[in-house]
């Protein structure tokens, strides 16, 4: 039997049609809405990873420069014949390592706040657009 005569006969049988559509979920929307969900999450994820690479990449640079100069302390202190000097020196660099370390805490707040941002903001356009059709309803 043929899908035409077999819904015939259900018909004839006295059963009502249900037409496809009726209660069931606009499919072509929610695959739209979920590949927008998905390109969202994707760009944020993107974002995120980006960050941290830019934040790892900052920190292996100052701890390259603090080891360097820890070094090139610990030359010139050794080198020092007068225990004032090499009092002078050491105060010097623990003064300048504070300065830095702070500095470079301000730059990683920064980095942090950006990649926040940044990973936050795919999710927040889609939810705007998301908000702004169901407004239009």
């Amino acid at each position: 039997m043929s899908s035409k005569e077999n819904r015939e006969s259900r018909k004839d049988n006295g059963r009502p049609e249900a037409s496809p559509a009726a209660g069931a979920p606009d499919l072509a929307h929610l695959v739209d809405a979920n590949g927008a969900n998905l390109a969202a999450f994707v760009k944020a994820g993107e974002a995120m990873l980006a960050g941290m690479t830019a934040i790892g990449q900052e920190m292996m640079q100052f701890a390259t420069a603090r080891m360097r100069d820890g070094v090139a302390l610990s030359g010139s202190v050794m080198q020092c014949g007068d225990p004032n000097e090499a009092f002078r020196l050491e105060c010097d660099y623990a003064r300048d390592a504070t300065r830095q370390y702070l500095d470079e805490a301000t730059k990683l707040f920064g980095l942090a706040a950006d990649l926040s941002q940044r990973s936050w903001a795919p999710l927040e356009d889609l939810t705007k657009a998301n908000l702004d059709r169901l407004n239009r309803r």
